[in-house]
Formats: C-alpha cells, sequence, structure tokens
C-alpha cells in the first residue's frame, strides 16, 4: 500500500514535470493573436514537422513511458529511466522534452557522445531552449571538444548576457583551457553586475580560487576574504585562506584560520589535519597527536588518519603505540596500501624484519607496480638474510621506476 501511494506522488511529480517541460517559455507565446472576422473560418495553419502529433491513443502510451522515466529518475535507476524514454520515442518522436531527459540521462552515466546525439535532435525540436545548448555544451566537453562547448556557452551569452550559469561554466572551461585571465575577466565582470544580491559571495570565492591558481595569493586573499565577511560560515573559504596563508609562510595567520573553522565546527577533518601537519613543522607533537587523535575518532573508515597517527607515534619513539593504531585500522576491516606499507616500515625500524617482509608482501599484492613497496620489500628481504629474493624485488623497483636510485 505504501509503495503504490509513494508512486502515485512520483507520478504527480514527473506530470508537474512535463508540464514545466513542455509548456512555451515566457518570451515564446505569441504577443499578438489574429481576431477572425464573424462568419469566416479561421485559417489552419500546416503544423510545423516537429509539432505533428501521432494520434491520440499513441501520444498517451508515449505520455506514459516518458511519465515511468521520470519516476525511475526520482528513484536513481537511470537505466530503468532510458529504457522507458526508448519506448517513448517508438509513439512520440516530436517532443524535445523526452531527448532531453535521455541527453540528461547519457551524461550522468559519462555515455557523452549518445548524450550529443539525442540533444542535437532535441534542439532541431526547439532550436530557442537555451536549456539545451547547456548541456550539449556539458557533453561537448564531457568528449574532449572544448572549442564545440564554449560555442554553445558563448551562444547562451549572446542570447542572455547575464545568464550566470552559463557564465560561470565559460570560466571554468577557460580554466581547463588554462586561459585564467580570460575566467578572471568573467568573474569581475560578474562580480561588478552581481553586487548586492546572494551571489556575490560564491563569486568571491570562485575568483579567489582562480586568483590562487594564477600565484596570485594577495589577490586570492583578498577575495576570500569577502566571501566570508559576506558569510561568516563559510568554512570552505576558511580553510582555502588558512592554505593560502601557509603558502605565504604566514603560519601564525593559517592556525588561526583553522581554529576558527574547528570553533565552528569541530568536525571539519581538513582543517585537523592542516593544523596537525603545522603542529608537527614545529615540532609540537602532543598538540600534533591530539589534531590527528581526534581525526581518527570522527572517521575511523578513513586509512589515511590511521597512517599521519602513527606517524606521530613514529616521531614520538613509540612504535608500540604506532603498531597498534595500525592494527586496530586492519581490525576494523580496512585495507589499504598505506597502512600495510607504514607497518612494514614500523617492523623495520623495529628490526623485526620477517614481519616487516610480511606486511610489505602484502601491499605488494595490493599494487604489484608500485615501486617503493617492492623497494622496502627488497630491503626488507635482505635485512632478513634472503639475497635471492631481495635481488628479485629491488630490481623490479628499478623497472617501475627507473629514477629509483635507492634500487640500484
Amino acid at each position: 500500500m505504501v509503495q503504490r501511494v509513494r508512486r502515485a506522488v512520483l507520478r504527480c511529480i514527473a506530470y508537474g514535470i512535463l508540464m514545466l517541460l513542455i509548456l512555451p517559455a515566457p518570451g515564446r507565446v505569441r504577443a499578438e493573436t489574429t481576431r477572425t472576422p464573424r462568419g469566416s473560418r479561421p485559417p489552419v495553419a500546416s503544423p510545423e514537422p516537429h509539432e505533428q502529433r501521432l494520434d491520440e491513443r499513441s501520444f498517451t502510451k508515449g505520455f506514459a513511458h516518458y511519465t515511468q522515466g521520470l519516476i525511475y529518475d526520482a528513484e536513481a535507476k537511470t537505466g530503468e529511466a532510458l529504457n522507458e524514454y526508448a519506448k517513448a520515442l517508438r509513439y512520440d518522436r516530436g517532443t524535445a522534452a523526452v531527448y532531453v531527459r535521455l541527453g540528461i540521462d547519457y551524461i550522468l552515466l559519462g555515455r557523452h557522445r549518445d548524450a550529443l546525439e539525442a540533444l542535437i535532435k532535441a534542439r532541431r525540436l526547439d532550436p530557442d531552449d537555451m536549456r539545451v545548448r547547456f548541456l550539449m555544451a556539458l557533453a561537448y566537453a564531457g568528449t574532449k571538444d572544448l572549442v564545440s562547448a564554449r560555442g554553445e556557452y558563448e551562444e547562451i551569452i549572446k542570447r542572455a548576457p547575464g545568464d550566470m550559469q552559463a557564465l560561470c561554466s565559460l570560466a571554468d572551461l577557460c580554466v581547463i583551457e588554462k586561459k585564467l585571465k580570460e575566467a578572471a575577466g568573467i568573474y569581475e565582470g560578474l562580480l561588478s553586475a552581481r553586487r548586492g544580491t546572494g551571489d556575490e559571495v560564491a563569486i568571491h570565492f570562485n575568483l579567489g580560487i582562480l586568483y590562487a591558481k594564477m600565484e596570485h595569493f594577495d589577490e586570492a586573499i583578498a577575495q576570500l576574504e569577502n566571501a566570508v565577511k559576506l558569510q561568516g560560515d563559510y568554512l570552505e573559504a576558511q580553510l582555502a585562506l588558512g592554505v593560502l596563508y601557509e603558502l605565504k609562510k604566514e603560519q601564525g595567520k593559517a592556525v588561526d584560520k583553522y581554529k576558527d573553522i574547528l570553533r565552528r565546527d569541530p568536525r571539519a577533518v581538513e582543517a585537523r589535519r592542516a593544523l596537525g601537519a603545522i603542529y608537527l613543522d614545529r615540532k609540537n607533537l602532543y598538540a600534533a597527536l591530539r589534531q590527528f587523535d581526534s581525526i581518527v575518532r570522527i572517521g575511523p573508515d578513513d586509512p589515511r588518519s590511521y597512517v599521519d597517527l602513527a606517524d606521530v607515534y613514529v616521531r614520538m619513539e613509540r612504535s608500540a603505540d604506532a603498531q597498534k593504531v595500525i592494527e586496530n585500522a586492519l581490525k576494523n576491516g580496512l585495507r589499504d596500501i598505506r597502512l600495510y606499507f607504514t607497518q612494514g616500515l614500523i617492523f623495520s625500524q623495529a628490526g623485526l624484519f620477517a614481519e616487516a617482509v610480511a606486511a610489505f608482501k602484502t601491499a605488494v599484492d595490493i599494487d604489484p607496480k608500485n615501486s617503493p613497496c617492492n623497494f622496502y620489500l627488497g630491503t626488507a628481504y635482505e635485512r632478513s638474510g634472503k639475497k635471492k629474493e631481495a635481488v628479485i624485488f629491488l630490481k623490479k623497483a628499478i623497472e617501475f621506476d627507473k629514477k629509483n636510485a635507492q634500487a640500484y
């Protein structure tokens, strides 16, 4: 019963979406109507090809499949949705909305060429729908055809100069093309046009990140600080500021930013990790230990957190505690090359070379072509007196990384 009610609700939602898709946009409704003299029959216009419909029964069947496709999309069943849209096209090939949904789903699946094929048909049916052009730009970018993607964005902007989504997407495309100055110019223009709006925060942030990529750190910091002034809880901007202050060798300001983030959100792992790294750099091992121990407690499923915590214990010359950290991670069911590699290093430092061989061997089993793992496995074999095995893995270390001078 609950399932039937849920499907009925989804059908209502799907119907509402369909109405939004097939109703004409405000600017495309005819502003004037032709009045017909009394007694005369109204002129019958010849339908355009894309306005032609099959008989009512066929259209109803097509609509049913289209609606079912929307329901599957709402349930994140993309494959089933595609099948329904394909069935809808058997009955009605003149509705652009079906091709649009096909294009969206193909993009989600990474099938960008299929998406383009569907979206080109949608554009033929409805040349003025800018949403179709936007989706085509995404599909072109997915096929690495950046020239065509740019052409679609520029056409949207030509018709709607203030379209923020298209402008931001074009700026992102410029970054991919390494045209950073052009991207900065787009964001600066947006900033002037959107002052006093809710969009200003995001523009300041994007411009700040762009300046950082250009290594204009002072300009980047100014933009990010503006974003934080407008939205004090913008933690992503605070984190970026901390990183920039570190790059400028201003660790005190970076620490202040990370602490401010943690006051607002004690579970902000990246801020804790950055703060812990600064404490390690300052040789403040106990402060670093507190941060990395907290990270493990917050996110016990992240192998990197255990490796970082074990590293702090190793620096404190507490190898037994470091080994316990790695063992806890393995008991929790984590299987990661970094854990076994770190375990091998800890055993090697303790002179337990047989145990080190076992740990490094597991790491090599996970990634047979990892040069450092092969090198340390060979070294552990050598230290345990097994020269033949040592030579095999040292040669592999060289084979997988010719620059690994240690293996020679």
